[in-house]
């Protein structure tokens, strides 16, 4: 099973892909977000091409879990990619992957902090699914 990760950002979706093995996890380049449309043909053109069968999209779920204004925009954005897709969509919190990103990235590599955080969230999902 070869998953296609999003970090949902405004104007960014970071986006990483996993192995067919589900072991490891690779950041591919950030989608602009010009129009939700425009993000949403993108992804299903990424998972076409990378022959993903499954996107793990992350929620930030805010402190207490309740959700915030970002939570909503977000299942919104997942309502919407849910009537273009097959796909299972599978949600993961996200809350702190942007830092954990920022910690394991350096120089040139920030412009793709955005990737780096879906990568982040898909390792952790992994990890999650691993029997150990």
């Amino acid at each position: 099973m070869k998953i296609l990760s999003i970090d949902h950002g405004n104007k960014r979706l970071g986006i990483a892909i996993s192995d067919e093995l589900g072991i490891s996890a690779q950041a591919l380049p950030t989608i602009q977000v010009n129009n939700e449309d425009f993000a949403i043909k993108q992804i299903v053109k990424l998972l076409d091409e990378h022959n993903c069968d499954t996107v793990l999209i992350g929620v930030p779920i805010g402190f207490e879990g309740k959700d915030s204004s970002q939570t909503k925009i977000v299942r919104e954005f997942i309502n919407k990619l849910k009537s273009q897709i097959q796909s299972p969509i599978i949600e993961w919190d996200e809350t702190y992957s942007s830092k954990t990103a920022s910690r394991n990235i350096k120089g040139k590599k920030k412009r793709n902090l955005d990737s780096e955080s879906a990568k982040v969230i898909l390792l952790e999902y992994l990890r999650s699914q691993s029997p150990d």
